[in-house]
């Protein structure tokens, strides 16, 4: 499934690479993509698998898309600014439940997460809800405020990239 450019971040309080990072030109890069490190080819790679977030590799999401539609053929732009540490609102999938600080991974896209089959490093960030409008009265059996996912519906993520120069911002 293929993303387009939105425009994600919320955070005031974030932490962005200091200088765009390079992407090979065979790779199509939108704002608001998750992305990792291709240790390989040297390049910001957007996240298609979660099989991509094993290891430390997780950077954050970009900042801007790679492909300038100005006249429809420009060539990709050699780098692309990285936030990776930040607040981000992201796509939910269909018949998850979030919870406060529920940890998430990668849903169906680079936009997308779930909070099913979350293991070892695949994690990307954790769920923050909203305050209810009105305070709530003590309960016997609390309930959590909860947001169920589906088509059209997004919620914050707090982020949490894995990488090594990403944990050092």
């Amino acid at each position: 499934m293929s993303t387009t450019a939105q425009n994600v971040v919320l955070s005031e309080n974030r932490n962005r690479f200091p200088k765009a990072l390079p992407v090979t030109s065979d790779q199509t890069i939108n704002q608001g993509d998750l992305v990792y490190w291709d240790g390989t080819n040297y390049s910001v790679t957007p996240l298609t698998n979660k099989s991509q977030l094993n290891g430390s590799n997780f950077l954050g999401v970009a900042m801007q898309s790679n492909q300038v539609a100005v006249y429809g053929g420009d060539a990709a732009s050699p780098g692309i600014e990285v936030e990776a540490r930040a607040t981000v609102e992201m796509n939910t999938t269909a018949g998850d439940t979030y919870l406060p600080f529920d940890k998430v991974t990668l849903g169906i896209d680079g936009q997308t997460i779930t909070n099913t089959s979350v293991g070892g490093s695949q994690g990307i960030g954790y769920v923050v809800i909203e305050a209810p409008a009105t305070a709530r009265p003590h309960q016997a059996t609390p309930a959590p405020e909860s947001v169920a996912g589906g088509p059209g519906i997004r919620i914050r993520v707090i982020l949490a990239p894995n990488h090594v120069a990403a944990a050092a911002l």
